[in-house]
């Protein structure tokens, strides 16, 4: 774990966050070294150095190193994991952030992984949301829920026949 090896209190997860949302959001597997540096730097403890840091990410597996001087989480679905907490995070702060990544197939798993960092009344008003605006998507994405997946998708079948998709 990164905490004992630096003897500083991080966590991959709050490190990542940040970094996998600019991935996503981006639609690329892969960052830049340079850009993750940058970021680092706005995350990790003064004290830590950020090419130290990536270092110990690449060494455990958790980051790889690409062609290009690119760096990329070992696989993409832990790109969407951190990218959804910090969807999360962002949230309680940008009630917009969810609208912004709405129509965009990146963001499919991520939007319902998200849910799982909600309260069950935000996470609730979330999905609606996501149903009213991208029905499709959410019912994409609702196939790779793991947690409390019953509900979400009698959630998701009670929307169609409280709104039925209209004929055009």
């Amino acid at each position: 774990e990164a905490a004992q090896h630096f003897d500083l209190p991080i966590t991959f997860g709050d490190t990542f966050e940040r970094i996998a949302y600019s991935m996503v959001d981006k639609g690329e597997l892969s960052m830049s070294a340079a850009e993750v540096h940058v970021n680092l730097r706005t995350t990790l403890p003064e004290s830590l150095d950020a090419s130290e840091f990536i270092n110990y990410a690449l060494s455990t597996g958790t980051l790889l190193a690409t062609p290009a001087k690119r760096i990329a989480f070992f696989h993409h679905s832990v790109a969407e994991y951190f990218a959804a907490r910090y969807l999360a995070k962002l949230l309680t702060v940008d009630r917009g952030a969810v609208q912004r990544c709405l129509g965009r197939r990146d963001w499919d798993q991520a939007l319902l992984l998200m849910l799982g960092f909600l309260s069950d009344e935000i996470a609730e008003a979330v999905f609606t949301e996501i149903l009213k605006a991208d029905r499709a998507m959410a019912f994409r994405a609702v196939n790779y829920v793991e947690e409390q997946r019953p509900k979400w998708i009698g959630v998701a079948l009670r929307s169609l026949i409280d709104e039925p998709p209209s004929d055009r």
